[in-house]
């Protein structure tokens, strides 16, 4: 953690200078959202850390996602739990023209929530 002096205040700031790029959102029921979307070329390789749960937080689902960019073409590796227990999620990635796309499908009859953190790897 980084702090500088703020001399309009008086007092030491902190400054967030961590790589990781943070993401919150909701999925609602049996339904698709794209959650995250970059130019291609910002990466040769990223790693997400994911977590889904259900509005109540009684279930819920963590992965590490990381993605190899071979030119447009993503090649995925996952380790965690997708499946399991009531909550159930899929997790896909998308080049739309040059954008890239992380997928998160929603099987169940209720919202989930999704939070991640992504660094990219250049």
């Amino acid at each position: 953690m980084t702090y500088r002096f703020n001399p309009f205040t008086g007092k030491l700031d902190r400054v967030d200078r961590s790589p990781w790029v943070n993401v919150s959102d909701s999925i609602a029921a049996t339904s698709s959202k794209t959650v995250d979307t970059f130019a291609s070329s910002a990466f040769e390789s990223l790693k997400y850390m994911i977590t889904v749960f259900n509005t109540d937080n009684t279930d819920y689902k963590t992965l590490e996602l990381s993605v190899l960019n071979n030119n447009g073409n993503y090649k995925e590796s996952v380790s965690g739990r997708l499946r399991g227990g009531p909550l159930s999620i899929d997790v896909d990635t998308n080049n739309n023209a040059g954008t890239f796309e992380l997928v998160i499908t929603n099987n169940n009859t209720y919202e989930v929530e999704v939070r991640l953190s992504r660094l990219l790897l250049v």
